[in-house]
């Protein structure tokens, strides 16, 4: 009697996603696509090492020879973090599904799609963030099932299923609260995040205001643009072994904050850059923020050029905006529903690399299989993964914007 054994199980199924799992996560995390990769992350680390301050001189030949020096150089030592989706499929479905009139795979590839889902939200959720892992902030109701958040557009980070905990910090210092809930519903519209049981029963320390965690996340994240650049000056805190305070820009990116219409702001940031001996050439925002600048830009006539920015990884797509003037040259604008609605980021691609060890994400191997019996039930396993981190060679190319 035919068994469909793992050999010939993991012979079919490979066919389904020949090197291009990205692409399936792609057109929903824009930014995330768009971050060059690589894919060779070897060794315990990597070291960026941003030359910040070049050796002084002076106008006679005494006061040059008094400061000669040699140039400032910091060292960022990045370390990988790691991330999985790990799921299982019932072997008497995938016999049910395995041929065209069974379906054709559909059991299978609808199960690895929704892995590749919550691994790219997860991912797309980590390069915006400040490193520390929150997904959101409470604003009320922690002592019943159903809290709101303090920004509706958070709920863009939670989904059904997830079990999430609390702490007073966003994760990059402090301890997350002991305990968790499981989200049984999320209401996209107005914020409010249902759990199966009130907030302070799984979770009793947790409290209004607190950051809201998928559990296992607090600290184990990757650093995103927001650590790397953040929205106010960086303090002594290490980051990656560097004390930024030498240099803020050089070592830890641009900022402003608007304090007018959407252009204008556009504008002091390219100029920000500009002065700081940088270039960009892309602004990422919310779609509601994009929305609201097209609307503006309408309103007073201003000249609409459509543009597309390109993903790069394994599976390339693009993806639209429209190029706005400044005094540095052109700037295409993006939206990215993972921007955090009261931020914007203006940056240029080469200043950045997200590095893995293999591709993002990649199917565990090791033993020379993609798939493994389940030891407990009647079906297989198949885990994704990833090695890597984010990083910024060229901290003067990145302004944080926070809007007005």
């Amino acid at each position: 009697m035919a068994t469909l054994d793992m050999t010939a199980f993991s012979n079919a199924t490979n066919k389904i996603y020949p090197g291009k799992l990205e692409k399936v996560w792609y057109p929903d995390c824009p930014l995330l696509a768009w971050l060059p990769k690589t894919y060779n992350f070897e060794g315990q680390s990597r070291s960026i090492r941003p030359l910040y301050a070049g050796t002084t001189g002076g106008s006679t030949f005494a006061q040059a020879l008094a400061v000669q020096g040699t140039p400032s150089v910091e060292e960022f030592i990045c370390t990988r973090k790691k991330n999985y989706v790990i799921g299982s499929v019932d072997s008497e479905t995938i016999m049910a599904t395995r041929s065209q009139r069974g379906a054709s795979a559909q059991a299978l590839k609808t199960s690895i799609d929704a892995s590749l889902y919550e691994f790219g939200r997860s991912l797309s959720a980590q390069v915006w963030g400040e490193g520390g892992g929150a997904r959101g902030v409470v604003s009320s109701g922690i002592a019943t099932t159903a809290i709101t958040l303090a920004t509706i557009q958070d709920a863009v980070f939670f989904e059904k299923g997830m079990q999430c905990t609390t702490s007073t910090t966003n994760g990059t210092s402090g301890a997350v609260n002991a305990g968790f809930v499981t989200i049984t519903d999320v209401n996209r519209r107005t914020g409010v995040i249902t759990a199966d049981q009130a907030w302070t029963t799984g979770i009793p320390a947790a409290a209004d205001a607190d950051y809201i965690f998928r559990k296992s996340d607090f600290g184990q994240v990757i650093q995103g643009v927001r650590a790397w650049c953040p929205s106010s000056d960086p303090s002594s805190t290490a980051f990656f072994g560097v004390d930024r305070t030498s240099d803020t820009v050089r070592l830890g990116g641009n900022r402003i904050t608007g304090s007018s219409t959407i252009e204008e702001t556009v504008f002091d940031a390219q100029a920000e850059v500009s002065q700081n001996g940088g270039r960009a050439d892309t602004l990422w925002m919310h779609p509601k923020r994009f929305a609201e600048m097209c609307k503006s830009m309408q309103a007073k006539a201003q000249y609409e050029q459509r543009g597309k920015v390109m993903s790069t990884g394994k599976a390339p797509v693009g993806f639209d905006g429209f190029v706005f003037p400044g005094p540095t040259g052109a700037v295409t604008v993006v939206a990215d529903p993972s921007c955090p609605y009261g931020t914007g980021l203006l940056t240029r691609k080469d200043a950045w690399e997200l590095a893995g060890l293999g591709q993002i994400p990649h199917f565990a191997r090791e033993d020379g299989q993609q798939f493994t019996r389940n030891s407990t039930s009647d079906g297989i396993q198949y885990r994704l993964k990833f090695y890597g981190q984010l990083l910024c060679h060229r901290l003067i190319d990145v302004c944080n914007i926070t809007w007005a």
